[in-house]
C-alpha cells in the first residue's frame, strides 16, 4: 500500500481546517506545477444536463503522482471557500482521483479524473519568492513517503523543515510550525537546529514576530532553549497587530520576568493590548498576577474588565475568588457584575 505520512506519527494533518504544505502533499495522490488555462470551464452531466464548474491548467511539472508534463488537467473543486484560480497564473495544485469525493465521483462519468480540496487558505500560486523553496518542499515530502527506512524519512523530514523555517516567506515557515506543533513521535527538528533556529528566524528582527513568537514556543516546548530572555525582547519589541500573538504565546511560558512584563502591558494605555495581557495571566502559573488582574476590573473598558474576570477564573487562588466575589457583589457596571457572579458559579462547580 502507498506510505502515508499521517500514518506515521503526524496525526490526519490533510483533514485540518488549515492543512499544512506536508499534510495537502500525504493527502493528495497528484502534486503538480500548473498554468491555470480556464479558471471557469464547465462539464454537462448527461443524465441530468446539469452543468458544473471545474478548473482547466497545463501540466509544468509533477513533483508527486502520475501525470505527465505538458498535459492538461481538469479538475473539480471541492470544499467550503473554494480557491480561486485566474487565467494565466501558476500555481501548484493538490489533486485525488475523482472517486475519492463521496459528492462529486458522478462527474467520472463525464471524464473528469480529479478533484482538489483545496480552500482559499491553501491556494499556492506561485511567486518568485516562494516558487523556490515551495518546490524544494513538495519535493521532499514526496520523497519521504517513499522512503521505508525510518532514520531516512526523518532526515528527509527534518531537512524539509529547516529550509521551510528559514526560507523567508514568512506562509512557508508558518506550515512548518504548524507541523511543529502537531507533530507527535516525529522529531521534525532537533536540538542540533535550535543555533540555526535562533539565528535566522527568532532572533532575527527582520523576521515577523508572530512568527518568531511561533517558533520560540516550539523550541522551548521541546526544551531546546531557556526562553525568558527572549520573550522579554519580543514583548518588548513586537508591535500590533502581532503583538498580540506575542502575548498569548509569551502567557503559555511563565517567568517572573515575563509576567512581569505582561503586567506592565496590562497596566499600559492600550485597552487591546490590556486585554490581551490579562488573558495571558490567567493560569494558576501566574498566580502572583491576581494583584494586578483584581485592579483591572476597575479599568474603564469593558473589554478589560471582562478579559480580568475570565483570567482570575483561571487562577484556583482564594485570593482570586474572592475578587472575583467582590466584583459580582458590588461593582458599579452591571454587566460586569454579571459575568463575574458567573465566573463564581463555574468555580462553584
Amino acid at each position: 500500500t502507498r506510505y502515508s505520512l499521517q500514518s506515521r506519527g503526524l496525526g490526519d494533518v490533510y483533514k485540518r481546517q488549515r492543512p499544512t504544505l506536508l499534510g495537502l502533499t500525504a493527502g493528495a495522490d497528484v502534486v503538480a506545477h500548473v498554468r491555470i488555462v480556464d479558471p471557469k470551464a464547465q462539464v454537462v452531466m448527461e443524465t441530468s444536463g446539469e452543468r458544473r464548474p471545474v478548473v482547466v491548467a497545463e501540466v509544468r511539472e509533477v513533483l508527486k503522482g502520475a501525470l505527465k508534463p505538458g498535459a492538461q488537467v481538469r479538475f473539480a473543486m471541492h470544499g467550503h471557500g473554494v480557491a480561486e484560480y485566474v487565467a494565466g497564473e501558476e500555481a501548484v495544485v493538490f489533486l485525488a482521483g475523482i472517486a475519492r469525493s463521496k459528492e462529486l465521483d458522478a462527474l467520472a462519468a463525464t471524464g473528469l479524473g480529479w478533484v482538489s480540496f483545496q480552500e482559499h487558505d491553501a491556494r499556492y500560486v506561485l511567486t518568485p519568492d516562494n516558487r523556490a523553496p515551495l518546490f524544494e518542499a513538495l519535493r521532499g515530502y514526496a520523497k519521504a513517503e517513499s522512503q521505508t527506512e525510518p532514520a531516512a524519512r526523518q532526515q528527509t523530514l527534518r531537512a524539509v523543515t529547516l529550509a521551510l523555517l528559514t526560507s523567508g516567506p514568512p506562509r512557508l515557515a508558518t506550515s512548518a510550525i504548524q507541523d511543529l506543533a502537531i507533530s507527535t513521535g516525529v522529531p521534525l527538528v532537533t536540538q542540533e537546529d535550535a543555533p540555526l533556529l535562533l539565528e535566522r528566524v527568532v532572533d532575527n528582527v527582520e523576521s515577523p514576530a508572530g512568527l518568531r513568537a511561533a517558533l520560540l514556543s516550539e523550541l522551548a516546548r521541546r526544551g531546546f532553549v531557556e526562553g525568558a530572555p527572549r520573550w522579554l525582547s519580543l514583548l518588548h519589541t513586537a508591535r500590533k497587530p502581532a503583538l498580540l500573538q506575542v502575548i498569548r504565546a509569551a502567557g503559555q511560558h511563565p517567568s517572573p520576568e515575563v509576567d512581569a512584563a505582561l503586567i506592565t502591558l496590562l497596566t499600559g494605555g492600550d485597552p487591546e493590548i490590556a486585554a490581551a495581557a490579562a488573558l495571558a495571566l490567567g493560569s494558576p502559573a501566574h498566580a502572583d498576577a491576581t494583584e494586578p488582574l483584581t485592579a483591572a476590573l476597575g479599568h474603564p473598558e469593558r473589554r478589560v474588565r471582562m478579559a480580568a474576570i475570565r483570567a482570575l477564573g483561571r487562577i484556583p487562588t482564594p485570593a482570586a475568588r474572592k475578587a472575583l466575589e467582590a466584583a459580582a457583589d458590588g461593582h458599579a457596571d452591571l454587566a460586569t457584575r454579571r459575568r463575574a457572579a458567573a465566573e463564581v458559579e463555574t468555580r462553584a462547580r
